[in-house]
């Protein structure tokens, strides 16, 4: 195992936050693979991934850097990675063990007995990669995918087995969050393909747990990345964790909660595929189940709220001229288009105003806006 982080002064009984970080862009048995077999069909299909190890990295280091929870302080950041190594904020490389199944377990396991050790800990499941799904299994592929052909489920991990078996951890909040296909194109969901879990079970009632699965694609869709950079998937999570995925403000500080991040991501994904800066298949969705609501950060930073603005009736809107002001002064502006207008704008109080230059509709405009995170909707009647 490689641990990054850890803060050890807390006692290992103590609430914290233990997070897995595993990314896997190097597959050895794939097409482009070192190990590379044309005889194992099942792995034809796949090829390499420029952008899961760059999208862990900016994920772990995210949350060395920024992650604050008083109720579960940063207790540790676990990585495993393929290629393995770790460049942290500063630029310093660390040699990691590699996603492999064998690694993959060794990890899993040892960040399972830290989160086992309290039930007001946070255990934070992040994993970038290849996904694969059929009708009820998801499966992530870690790097040896394929090393034994004649028995291809030793090297499948099973998720979601591996996350209902995870209701037996002490930990009550639980966050998984698969940056990874959802495909079930490939041969492999079609078969007789038995995928191995991280944990297992006999138990078959739980306690209640806050356990979201957020996930970067649709059901049978797939999660997207421009070449060599951070995934879209990535890229949102981090941002809503930053500034968009406040769920309430408790003095002077915005309080991210998994309730209020799974909306947010949710939000964020539509709103990425809307304005064309994220594929269509994009979209990002959640499951697992919920049977309360978490704090897992915290920030004193201005949040900044999604917000959708119209008019009503909708035929006024190609014509509107929006403007979003404070005190009297723009502060964002639309030309008029068809489209309802998307912006993320700083939490606060605004005027919002809908003009007709052309005179078509009569201009009006909404006074003393609430914009409150994570989503505002607004129509301007004219």
């Amino acid at each position: 195992m490689t641990i990054v982080f850890q803060d050890t002064k807390w006692g290992a009984a103590a609430p914290q936050t233990h997070v897995l970080v595993i990314g896997v862009g190097e597959y050895s048995y794939i097409v482009g693979g070192k190990a590379f077999n044309p005889g194992t069909p099942l792995c034809a299909g796949l090829r390499q991934l420029s952008s899961s190890v760059p999208s862990a990295r900016e994920f772990a280091n995210w949350v060395i850097a920024h992650l604050d929870n008083p109720a579960a302080p940063l207790g540790s950041v676990e990585v495993a990675l393929s290629p393995g190594s770790f460049e942290d904020a500063s630029g310093q490389v660390t040699i990691v063990d590699t996603a492999t199944s064998a690694g993959i377990n060794k990890a899993f396991d040892a960040w399972y007995e830290r989160c086992d050790q309290s039930e007001s800990n946070v255990a934070i499941f992040y994993f970038c990669g290849h996904g694969l799904e059929n009708k009820i299994t998801m499966m992530l592929l870690p790097e040896d995918f394929g090393a034994t052909p004649k028995r291809l489920g030793d090297e499948i991990i099973d998720f979601t087995t591996t996350s209902y078996a995870m209701a037996e951890c002490k930990a009550k909040c639980q966050l998984y969050l698969l940056d990874a296909c959802r495909d079930p194109s490939l041969e492999i969901t079609q078969g007789i393909v038995v995928p191995r879990s991280l944990k297992s079970t006999t138990k078959m009632f739980f306690p209640p747990r806050d356990a979201y699965i957020l996930n970067a694609a649709p059901q049978g869709g797939k999660a997207h990345a421009p070449s060599n950079g951070v995934s879209f998937f990535t890229s949102a999570l981090i941002r809503c964790l930053d500034k968009l995925g406040a769920g309430n403000r408790n003095g002077a500080l915005w309080e991210v909660t998994t309730d209020s991040l799974a909306s947010s991501m949710v939000e964020r994904s539509q709103f990425a595929v809307a304005d064309g800066t994220a594929p269509v298949s994009g979209l990002c969705t959640r499951g697992g189940s919920s049977s309360f609501a978490t704090v897992i950060h915290q920030f004193a930073h201005p949040a900044e709220v999604m917000t959708k603005i119209d008019c009503r009736p909708i035929t006024a809107l190609p014509y509107a001229h929006l403007t979003i002001e404070k005190d009297c002064t723009p502060v964002k502006q639309r030309s008029a288009a068809a489209d309802p207008w998307l912006c993320e704008i700083e939490a606060g109080t605004y005027d919002i105003r809908a003009q007709f230059p052309s005179g078509k509709y009569a201009s009006n405009k909404l006074e003393q806006a609430i914009l409150y995170p994570p989503l505002q909707r607004l129509t301007i009647p004219v």
